[in-house]
């Protein structure tokens, strides 16, 4: 089983307690160690649009976009 990154799971637990400006820290952190990685992908444009950075969080939801339709060619 693999582990959830600690400054992925960090991003959560910020973003839950509505210290979304820390979250989004937390998640380019993660993406950092691991980019790509879709889940801390998708908690930073959550976390984005939470601290109202609509430009990262559009951007970032367009890079998960892109990750996932790729997933699906053969």
């Amino acid at each position: 089983a693999s582990l959830k990154p600690p400054h992925e799971l960090l991003g959560e637990v910020l973003r839950e307690l509505g210290r979304a400006p820390e979250a989004v820290a937390a998640f380019q952190g993660s993406l950092a160690l691991a980019p790509r990685r879709t889940p801390s992908l998708r908690g930073l444009a959550e976390a984005a649009r939470a601290a109202g950075d609509q430009g990262l969080a559009a951007e970032t939801e367009r890079t998960v976009a892109e990750i996932v339709a790729g997933q699906g060619r053969s």
